[in-house]
C-alpha cells in the first residue's frame, strides 16, 4: 500500500478547499501539525474530530458546504463581521461552539498570510483535522507536515514501516532455512527449480526492503522531493511485480533454473508478451502520477490515467489464465510419479495461497471497521449518531496500530507462507534417501521442457 507521508487520510479536495484528518500516538513527547501557505493567502482551521460533535464544524468539508454555510459554518466576511455574524478577524472561519459542551482540545482558527506557517501544538492522542480554504480555482502552494515522536511518517506509515521490518527479517531466515535444507548433495534432489524458488524469495525481500528504505526515508526526511514528476517507489515495485510474473511463467512452461540451456528453451508465448507489455505501459504511466495530477483537467489525461488504472488492475487475469493452462499440460508431461505430485501441490501453493490471504486481508479489515462502528455510542439523535460513527470509522483506519497493518498487510506474506510451504513439500527428509538420484532431477527438468509454446 502506497503511504503518503503529508497526511493519513484526505477526506476532500473540491474547488479551493483541504480537509485532511491525522491521528496521533500517546506521547510524552510534543507532536504537532506543520502548515506553510506559499503561494496564496489562506484559511485554516484545526481541531480535534471529537469536536465535531460539538461544534457547528461538519464531518465533511468541501466548497459546496462552504458556499450552503451549513449550520452557520462558513467563512467570516467584511460583509458578516458588520452584521455580527461572525467573530473576526475576516478570513477565519465561522465556528460556534453548541450549548452546554466544551472543546477537547483548543481550536485553531486563523488566515495564514502568503509566506507565513504555523505549528499547531498536540499534547494528547487522538485524530486531529485540519481544513484549509483559499480564494482561488484550487488550493496551490500549501505545505502541510504531521510531527510525531518518532518522526514525519503518519502513524499508518509507522505501523506499516514495523510490518515491513518484522517481515524481512521472517524472509532472510527463511531465504537461510531454504539454503540449508537444500545444501550439497540434497540439492541434487529438488534440481534447477530450486533457483526459481530462491528467486521469487529474492524479489520479494528486495521488493519489501525497497519499500521499508523509503518509509524510512521519509520518516527523517519528509520535503523529499524524488517523486514530484516520477514516482520511483511505485515504479520499483512495478519492476518486481513484472519479475515474479516473469518467474512465475516460467514455472508454469516446466522450464527451471536460468542457465544457457535452460533460457534457449524458454519461449514466451505472445499474448503473454502482450500481457506484459500493456501491464508495463500502464505501470509507467502510473508512475508519472505526480506529473498527470497537475494535468489532470485535461480530459485526456484523465481518461489516459482511468485506462492505466484498469490495465493495471485486471491484467493479471489473462495472464493469470494463460500460466494455468501452461501448468496443467507440463503437469500432464511430467514422467516421474513423485516429481508429478509434488509439482501439483507446488501449483496449488503458488495459486491459492496469496488468494486466500488476500480474500482474508480483504474480509479482516472490513469485518474489523464495521465492528469498531457498532461498538460505537448510540444517542437516538441520527445526526451525532452519524457523526460518532464516522468519527470511529475514522479512528480506525487513521490511528492504525500494527495488528490492524498487519491484518491489512496479509497478502505481502503470501510468498513467506508459500515458500515454507514448498519447503515442506519438497523436503529431501520427506522422501526415501534413495531417490537422491540425479536421473530423477533430470526427468524434472527434461520432462517439463517437452511444453511445445
Amino acid at each position: 500500500m502506497r503511504v503518503l507521508p503529508l497526511a493519513t487520510l484526505a477526506l476532500g479536495a473540491l474547488g479551493a478547499v483541504i480537509q485532511k484528518c491525522v491521528g496521533y500516538e500517546p506521547s510524552a513527547r510534543t507532536r504537532g501539525l506543520y502548515i506553510e501557505s506559499n503561494e496564496e493567502d489562506t484559511s485554516l482551521l484545526v481541531y480535534h474530530i471529537r469536536d465535531s460533535s460539538r461544534t457547528n464544524i461538519p464531518m465533511v468539508v468541501d466548497d459546496d458546504i462552504l458556499l450552503m454555510e451549513v449550520d452557520g459554518f462558513g467563512i467570516c466576511s467584511q460583509k458578516k463581521l458588520s452584521q455580527g455574524l461572525c467573530d473576526g478577524p475576516v478570513g477565519t472561519f465561522t465556528v460556534k461552539v453548541m450549548d452546554g459542551e466544551k472543546p477537547q482540545s483548543a481550536i485553531l482558527n486563523q488566515r495564514l498570510m502568503k509566506g507565513e506557517n504555523v505549528t499547531y501544538q498536540i499534547h494528547e492522542q487522538g485524530i486531529f483535522c485540519g481544513i484549509l480554504y483559499q480564494e482561488a480555482e484550487s488550493v496551490k502552494g500549501l505545505y502541510v507536515q504531521e510531527i510525531h515522536s518518532y518522526g514525519y511518517l503518519s502513524l499508518a506509515g509507522h505501523a506499516e514501516a514495523k510490518v515491513f521490518q518484522l517481515l524481512i527479517a521472517l524472509l532472510f531466515t527463511t531465504q537461510l532455512v531454504l539454503i540449508w535444507t537444500f545444501r550439497g548433495d540434497k540439492k541434487k534432489y529438488i534440481g534447477t527449480i530450486f533457483q526459481d524458488i530462491c528467486v521469487l524469495l529474492s524479489l520479494k525481500v528486495l521488493e519489501i526492503t525497497w519499500n521499508n528504505l523509503i518509509l524510512s526515508l521519509w520518516n527523517f526526511y519528509p520535503r523529499l522531493s524524488l517523486f514530484k514528476v516520477f514516482d520511483f517507489y511505485i515504479a520499483v515495485q512495478f519492476l518486481f511485480t513484472i519479475g515474479s510474473y516473469i518467474v512465475y511463467y516460467k514455472l508454469s512452461s516446466g522450464v527451471y533454473g536460468y542457465g544457457k540451456p535452460d533460457r534457449e528453451r524458454l519461449s514466451i508465448q505472445p499474448a503473454f508478451k502482450k500481457c506484459l507489455v500493456a501491464q508495463g505501459v500502464s505501470y509507467i504511466i502510473l508512475s508519472f502520477h505526480p506529473l498527470l495530477e497537475k494535468l489532470a483537467h485535461f480530459y485526456v489525461v484523465q481518461a489516459i490515467q482511468i485506462i492505466a488504472s484498469l490495465v493495471s488492475a485486471f491484467i493479471w487475469i489473462p495472464m493469470f489464465y494463460i500460466m494455468y493452462k501452461n501448468s496443467k499440460m507440463t503437469y500432464n508431461e511430467i514422467v516421474d510419479p513423485i516429481f508429478a505430485r509434488k509439482y501439483l501441490l507446488s501449483r496449488r501453493a503458488l495459486i491459492f495461497i496469496p488468494i486466500s490471504l488476500g480474500l482474508i486481508s480483504t474480509v479482516g479489515t472490513m469485518v474489523v471497521m464495521a465492528a469498531a462502528t457498532n461498538s460505537s455510542q448510540k444517542t437516538g439523535d441520527i445526526g451525532k449518531d452519524f457523526k460518532e460513527n464516522f468519527t470511529t470509522m475514522l479512528e480506525v483506519s487513521t490511528k492504525q496500530n500494527m495488528w490492524y497493518v498487519l491484518l491489512s498487510h496479509l497478502n505481502d506474506f503470501s510468498m513467506l507462507v508459500v515458500q515454507w510451504v514448498l519447503l515442506l513439500i519438497w523436503n529431501p527428509k520427506t522422501i526415501d534417501p534413495s531417490e537422491f538420484e540425479d536421473v530423477h532431477a533430470n526427468q524434472l527438468n527434461e520432462g517439463n521442457g517437452k511444453l511445445q509454446l
